[in-house]
């Protein structure tokens, strides 16, 4: 190649080595000072794209930083959420003692109703705090225990509508306890609670009621009454819980 080349540099510099167009232009350009400093200034801008668009690595001790930064927040976000479990499951046995305290002159102090008492208000406070990740789980737990407590303790046949209303009345009532607690400590906390935790939590805090109505009820053995009135207080009690609006998630995510 007898031409100039300075022209083409930007181009040549881009074959590959042994292309014969390139070797001819660099044999040129040895004896040629313009072309030479054209095919040197585009290695120079091709070595310097090549820079560019080839990401740095991170300083080791950047790197160290970054990830401790990520690991406090991560075990800030763990106190949080064990936090916020302990305190919805302090509302779930305040649900407990709200209806033990509303009928405490009668409570039975029978000692095997007692021990399936506080059994019950023991599967409350553990589906709540596992609730999250584990959801359907919890929720089935906390209704089938309704159920099972409800037919389990019906050994009459009797509906007592009036009493009933009561019933269900209190549970909705003391479901809102821990409901409120969850929906109050998320917005100061910024912390996340869907619509599925807060029929959970709901539904735990109706589970603790009924719970304590089974020291308490006046008919606690009236097996269509616990059915419809008790089981069916928690039951409403879940869905009402899913009404309310969901708390921002602010938290990566029970």
């Amino acid at each position: 190649m007898s031409e100039h080349v300075a022209q083409q540099a930007a181009f040549l510099v881009t074959l590959p080595r042994d292309d014969a167009e390139r070797l001819s232009a660099e044999a040129h350009a040895a004896g040629c000072a313009d072309c030479r400093r054209a095919l040197d200034a585009a290695r120079e801008m091709q070595r310097s794209v090549a820079r560019a668009l080839t990401p740095e690595a991170p300083a080791p001790a950047r790197l160290e930083k970054a990830a401790a930064a990520v690991e406090r927040e991560m075990s800030r976000e763990r106190r949080t959420e064990r936090a916020l479990g302990v305190l919805v499951a302090l509302g779930v046995v305040s649900s407990w003692l709200f209806q033990i305290a509303l009928d405490h002159s009668t409570a039975s102090t029978d000692a095997r109703r007692v021990v399936v008492s506080l059994s019950v208000l023991a599967v409350a406070i553990v589906a709540v705090i596992v609730s999250k990740g584990r959801r359907r789980l919890a929720l089935f737990a906390l209704v089938a225990t309704s159920g099972l407590l409800a037919r389990a303790a019906g050994t009459v046949a009797a509906l007592e509508p009036k009493i009933g209303a009561q019933c269900t009345l209190w549970e909705v009532v003391s479901a809102a306890i821990p409901w409120t607690v969850a929906a109050l400590v998320s917005r100061r906390w910024g912390a996340s609670f869907s619509r599925g935790d807060m029929m959970t939590i709901a539904a735990g805090g109706a589970l603790a009621s009924q719970a304590a109505q089974h020291l308490t009820c006046p008919v606690w053995h009236a097996d269509a009454h616990l059915l419809l009135f008790h089981l069916g207080g928690v039951i409403l009690a879940m869905a009402l819980g899913g009404l309310g609006p969901r708390s921002r998630p602010n938290l990566a995510a029970t």
